[in-house]
């Protein structure tokens, strides 16, 4: 006997369709209903955050190094797997840096189609990184709360991280520090959940090891968010939430290792680069930035710029240090902070960026200590009325003084640090310090005028730019490269004389005039050229040089490359 089956009515089959999802609705509202104080304070805060950041970010700061090319170059390797070596960069990988920085950058600039012919990459990868610094704000909003920061305090922390000109300055930047600096905020925000499990203590591990796979220097945070973590679990379970949190972390960190062992390049060896090997180099071998208390130091100029920017958030985090180490809550966050100050007196080398880690932990002690100082005299006076059941005059004579003292101190602060901050603001979302028209120019002439086949000397900025618009990732040749790099000297043997041309840039012109490691070759080719074509003027000049070979030396091809190398 067959069964007959009766079709559904079309009722049936849609209504738990919209029952779901009319939950989903519902557990939304209700999430919006229960912090609608807090998203009225934060999200006009994160307004203002990205209005400030994105004008202007494609002109200021200035492309004075090769930091932000290099990077956007290395993710365009990654996504592309059209590298000269089809790995992890666009040169041989030499573990300067951990990679999950880039690899990150890379998946966004997938998404975002980033690469495209006629686009200049570096202002492509800024325009990632607002989203990397609207993220790093609304985590120090969250971090703020759980340290328990009034609504006011923890809005008012998040603005003096956004809109302090440092971060102005920094955040906008292609920067590996950048790109961990939310991981590491998420590792605070989860250590500090409100539900404090195990598991998700393992989360914040993990997360505090994808900062520092992104960013090396992170890594002095471990003990700071550690400590959280500890201070923030149940006391019943704080010895599985410990251990769930070392073991996320180990194993997440273990794959850099592991990937290098792999390739048999953990240990130092001939003929190859090795983990170990750079992080030798790195600590001890690299030549340092001298003393920053030495006016003649590289350290000293690079942390006087920086007080130069704004010495009212990491001057006023660094005076109330001594008073966050006695709030309980604060004490991690102090922690992280004094750490940064500490690796500040050695005398090894000193990164540009390695501001961008301090800075919101600066917000944070500001706000967790004022939030605290306001609340004082609430439970000064709660406290005395439980223990006597009276008001004393002196008491409320402290009450008020304290009152009037820390009223004055914002005022002083909205006259003194708030016109500051705006004319610094002002001025970075509108001058023009990258000069964006002569490098287009100039790379449109390239392109239209230069055969294919030829190789070009460029600094790292534009390098994937030629490359998009269809030169051989191998003929072009980053000029720091030339002399480094095994592979482009064994490509390149006879160096410069296989050079056809020169694309002087900025950023070219400082790395020649300013860094005589590694330029040998690259300053020989710009003896042995002239001037074809030139774009702009003065600092935002753009040349193009034709190198001139000697007569009676023989250009070699390039060589393919050995298998030891690829």
């Amino acid at each position: 006997m067959s069964t007959v089956t009766i079709p559904r009515p079309l009722e049936l089959e849609v209504a738990p369709r919209l029952r779901s999802e009319h939950r989903w609705a519902r557990r939304c509202f209700a999430w919006v209903l229960l912090r609608w104080m807090d998203l009225a304070v934060v999200v006009p805060v994160l307004a203002a955050t990205g209005v400030v950041h994105a004008i202007g970010m494609s002109a200021w700061p200035p492309l004075n190094n090769d930091d932000e090319g290099t990077y956007m170059a290395e993710a365009w390797a990654v996504q592309t797997g059209r590298g000269p070596h089809h790995g992890l960069a666009q040169y041989t990988y030499w573990y300067d840096h951990p990679p999950l920085g880039w690899i990150q950058l890379a998946g966004l600039t997938w998404l975002t189609r980033a690469y495209r012919a006629g686009t200049v990459a570096v202002v492509s990868g800024r325009g990632l990184m607002l989203g990397y610094a609207l993220i790093s704000c609304l985590l120090v909003f969250v971090v703020a709360r759980r340290l328990g920061c009034s609504r006011l305090w923890a809005g008012m922390g998040t603005a003096m991280f956004g809109l302090s000109p440092l971060a102005v300055d920094y955040l906008r930047l292609v920067f590996l520090d950048c790109i961990g600096l939310p991981w590491i905020l998420g590792a605070f925000a989860l250590a500090l959940s409100p539900r404090p499990r195990a598991w998700i203590h393992g989360l914040s591990g993990g997360c505090l090891a994808v900062a520092v796979l992104s960013k090396e220097t992170y890594l002095i945070m471990v003990p700071a968010v550690l400590w959280q973590a500890w201070q923030a679990s149940p006391r019943r379970t704080r010895r599985m939430s410990m251990t769930l949190f070392l073991a996320v972390f180990l194993a997440v960190m273990s794959y850099y290792p592991i990937y290098a062992a792999l390739k048999g390049e953990l240990f130092a060896g001939k003929g190859h680069d090795s983990l170990l090997g750079s992080a030798l180099w790195q600590l001890g071998q690299r030549a340092g930035s001298g003393s920053i208390f030495s006016r003649n130091s590289g350290s000293h100029a690079q942390v006087m710029s920086w007080l130069q920017s704004d010495p009212w958030l990491i001057g006023l985090a660094a005076a109330l240090i001594p008073v966050a180490f006695c709030i309980r809550r604060l004490r991690p966050v102090a922690l992280g902070y004094a750490t940064f100050g500490v690796m500040l007196l050695r005398h090894g080398y000193l990164p540009n960026a390695f501001i961008v880690g301090p800075l919101p932990l600066a917000a944070l002690i500001i706000a967790g200590v004022g939030s605290r100082a306001f609340e004082a005299p609430a439970r000064l006076r709660t406290a005395t009325a439980e223990r006597t059941g009276v008001r004393s005059v002196g008491l409320r004579a402290v009450l008020i003084g304290s009152a009037v003292a820390l009223v004055g101190l914002c005022g002083v602060a909205a006259v003194r640090i708030a016109p500051s901050w705006i004319r610094s603001d002002r001025a970075q979302m509108t001058t023009d310090a990258v000069h964006l028209t002569p490098i287009v120019r100039a790379e449109t002439w390239v392109v239209q005028h230069v055969p294919r086949s030829s190789t070009l000397l460029v600094d790292d900025d534009v390098w994937t730019d030629f490359v998009d618009d269809g030169f051989e990732p191998n003929r072009v040749i980053w000029a720091y490269k030339l002399d480094l790099d095994p592979a482009v000297a064994h490509r390149y043997p006879d160096g410069w004389r296989q050079m056809d041309y020169v694309v002087m840039t900025p950023a070219l012109r400082g790395d020649l005039g300013g860094d005589p490691v590694g330029t040998a070759d690259p300053i020989a080719a710009v003896s042995h050229s002239s001037v074809i074509a030139q774009f702009g003027s003065g600092g935002a000049k753009v040349s193009i040089l034709k190198v001139h070979h000697p007569s009676g030396v023989r250009r070699l091809a390039q060589r393919p490359l050995p298998s030891s190398l690829q």
